[in-house]
């Protein structure tokens, strides 16, 4: 199990003329309200966010030129998750807030 959490801080802009015909079915219904929200929709805007998690998990290695090469790369990828793992994770939400999604 991953340990990622997402907070994010929306602006939406709604048509309020198409929301006038919605039908109370449609909100009932998930796959309906998703898609008459979104017809809706005018406006939306991430205005603030910040991701956190709990590691960082590697994939495995492959395809690379040889088995030796795939086992180098994957070790080296290790070592830097051991060196560089807690100083990424305390700098995550920062980085998504103040340099992916600045204000």
């Amino acid at each position: 199990m991953y340990d990622i959490s997402l907070a994010l801080s929306l602006i939406v802009a709604i048509d309020p003329n198409q929301i006038k015909g919605v039908l109370l079915g449609s909100v009932v219904r998930k796959k309906e309200f998703v898609s008459c929200m979104i017809s809706s929709l005018r406006h939306l805007e991430i205005v603030h966010m910040i991701l956190t998690a709990g590691s960082v998990v590697l994939n495995p290695i492959t395809g690379a030129y040889s088995d030796e090469l795939n086992q180098m790369i994957a070790g080296l990828g290790q070592s830097l998750v051991l060196m560089y793992e807690d100083p990424f994770l305390k700098a995550l939400p920062t980085i998504t807030r103040d340099i992916i999604l600045p204000t």
